[in-house]
């Protein structure tokens, strides 16, 4: 007769659950997805528990009946209590190579779903990348329009100042100085796409436009409040010189 197997471990120690099955499980329970490898882990579990517990009966039937039987001359009784004990023994050998092969397909599963979950992300990258992509290139363009309206905004200005009266018009020497300009060139990118650092909560990166500021400082030019309750660079601009020449119209 074999020796009498002796198991004292749960199956979740003789069979210990990977990171990945233990994730699975958690996010199972969330009902997130489902796994074949959970149901069946439970019902091989509750097998082996009642075949082990058939085994440790049969043993203690052999122990208390052998002698007996043994004194009596009754193999047949014998005979029936270690066909039992086999069999019992037999089914929690199925069984854990069933709970092994079982973990291995899982392992599997898992693997080629990481695999797959991998793909998208990188997947996804590649989409925001080439979203980034054509931002940057509509940003390339608008940069390039803006420096040729600001070389337009400086050609224009001088022309307008070669043609004022500096005594009657002499304002326009202030008005549409390359620092003015500058600064109200400056004041429009801040009208457009200064963001309030208050926003964001604290610690958080400016995420202003380049080239913006939600306070002015260092120039002419000075703002305390929100940019974006400045007037348009248009009318900014234009509107004093407007003003100036409106003024001074001949009778």
């Amino acid at each position: 007769m074999r020796a009498a197997l002796r198991f004292s471990l749960p199956l979740s120690a003789a069979l210990p659950f990977t990171r990945e099955v233990t994730a699975l499980a958690f996010k199972d329970s969330l009902n997130q997805f489902k796994s074949k490898y959970l149901a069946a882990s439970e019902t091989i579990e509750q097998r082996l528990e009642t075949a082990r517990n058939e085994i440790a009966a049969v043993e203690q039937d052999l122990r208390e009946k052998s002698i007996d039987a043994l004194l009596a001359g009754d193999d047949a009784a014998l005979a029936a209590l270690q066909v039992r004990l086999r069999d019992a023994r037999e089914r929690v050998e199925l069984l854990e190579n069933a709970a092994t092969e079982n973990e291995r397909v899982e392992r599997i599963r898992l693997a080629k779903a990481q695999t797959a979950a991998e793909r998208a992300r990188r997947n996804a990258l590649k989409q925001h990348v080439s979203a980034l992509s054509t931002a940057a290139l509509e940003f390339e363009r608008a940069a390039a329009a803006m420096a040729s309206s600001w070389g337009d905004m400086l050609s224009t200005s001088r022309k307008i100042l070669a043609a004022s009266n500096a005594n009657t018009e002499r304002d326009f020497q202030n008005l549409l100085s390359p620092k003015m300009l500058k600064d109200k060139a400056v004041l429009e990118l801040s009208r457009v796409g200064a963001r309030n650092p208050g926003e964001a909560g604290p610690g958080t990166p400016d995420l202003s436009m380049p080239g913006s500021a939600w306070q002015g400082h260092g120039s002419l030019l000075r703002w305390q409040q929100n940019p974006r309750q400045a007037a348009p660079l248009h009318e900014n601009l234009c509107g004093p010189v407007l003003q100036v020449l409106s003024d001074k119209e001949p009778a």
